[in-house]
């Protein structure tokens, strides 16, 4: 077994037809490099002339965190299914490594073992599936999620669990998604909810004597032209992400899962509330 200390390093597992996404990561992901706050390995750093399966295997042995580039392509490859996931599986098992997923295309993942991983975006919007300037801005977020796990700024969750006494109530957003993950997402989601039935209704819709649907009311809300398209699709994208976490007893909410559909909840928040105040 590994010594955990050992393990020191960022290791990325991807398609070579999903290159183009290696090579954005890598990009962005630089500044902390040259910083020398922590490395990152990929297949392009073997040099002609290196036993490749020797140098991957090394690598492997040394990663703290795996990030792994899911698509279509990526479960298609045998390459990856035989030489990678098995190590990475098993050290994520024993040894602490911890397992990103980052969704780049639509794919079956969640039919996989790697379903029980968490993602660091949206999986029911990918990369590919969004504009280029977002796509930009979530890549910026996706390597700061990176480098929290490569620092272990976000904290093992059993760890944090057994250093706090049981009656103690969470002070922030980090310590409420380390004490309860699947906790956090649903009273984000209860919080979206809440302030969209409070727009609705000051809008003169939804029935105050009734159970109101939030999805129906979104839609009034965007019919009406109170909200824009894009907003509209945020909602449904964070209610099927919350609904896959929060009513799935086989999923396993994770920390940082957590917190970025805390954020994207929040951002979504703000919009509504831009509605009401300037009403």
């Amino acid at each position: 077994m590994i010594d955990q200390t050992q393990r020191e390093q960022v290791f990325f597992s991807y398609s070579r037809k999903d290159k183009k996404w290696l090579e954005l990561f890598q990009a962005t992901l630089k500044p902390f490099i040259g910083a020398n706050q922590f490395s990152v390995w990929d297949d392009t750093k073997i040099k002609a002339g290196d036993i490749w399966r020797d140098e991957i295997k090394q690598a492997l042995a040394s990663a703290k965190v795996a990030v792994l580039l899911v698509s279509i392509n990526f479960l298609n490859s045998d390459f990856i299914a035989e030489n990678e996931l098995p190590p990475l599986l098993e050290a994520a098992q024993n040894e602490g490594l911890r397992i990103l997923l980052v969704v780049v295309g639509h794919s079956l993942f969640e039919e996989t073992e790697l379903g029980r991983y968490q993602t660091v975006n949206n999986p029911a919007r990918p990369l590919a599936s969004i504009s280029a300037a977002n796509r930009e801005k979530e890549i910026v977020r996706i390597c700061k999620e990176i480098k929290s796990a490569a620092l272990g700024t976000i904290r093992d969750l059993k760890t944090e669990e057994n250093s706090k006494s049981s009656y103690m109530l969470p002070d922030s957003l980090e310590a409420s998604a380390l004490l309860s993950p699947r906790n956090t997402i649903k009273e984000e989601w209860d919080k979206v909810e809440s302030l969209i039935v409070q727009v609705g209704r000051r809008n003169g819709l939804g029935d105050k004597e009734k159970y109101v649907d939030c999805s129906h009311l979104i839609n009034e809300l965007y019919e009406a032209g109170r909200i824009s398209k894009d907003t509209r699709e945020q909602f449904f994208d964070l209610s099927k992400w919350h609904y896959s976490v929060a009513f799935n007893s086989f999923s396993l909410a994770e920390p940082a899962e957590a917190i970025t559909f805390a954020n994207l909840a929040k951002e979504l928040r703000q919009k509504l509330n831009s509605l009401i105040n300037s009403d």
